[in-house]
């Protein structure tokens, strides 16, 4: 298998959507909610050939306890392409996301 190359950016080309996403219309089954979801603030993705095949977004708050800052963050829209699920690549992802988001 090729070495994992995860980059981050701020949005997705259209050519990342379509490998990440293009393979179902509602791939986590929320249609039937008609939920909307708040923007995330940076997108890492998982590269392998020079393809888009895992995904998880980053969402970051500070918020105020106290008299201090907390910093708050979370994941959402980890997704990994079904070819390509059970290698651990969600698992790399959200590694990186701790050392970047833990710095900013």
């Amino acid at each position: 298998m090729d070495q994992l190359e995860i980059v981050s950016k701020t949005k997705l080309t259209d050519e990342d959507k379509s490998s990440l996403f293009g393979w179902s219309s509602d791939l986590w089954n929320n249609d039937r909610y008609a939920l909307t979801w708040r923007r995330p603030d940076l997108k890492f993705i998982g590269y392998v050939a020079d393809r888009a095949i895992t995904h998880a977004s980053a969402v970051l708050h500070t918020i105020q306890v106290d008299e201090r800052e907390v910093r708050l963050g979370g994941l959402a829209g980890v997704i990994t392409h079904p070819m390509l699920a059970a290698r651990a690549m969600a698992v790399r992802l959200s590694a990186r996301w701790r050392i970047i988001c833990g710095t900013r």
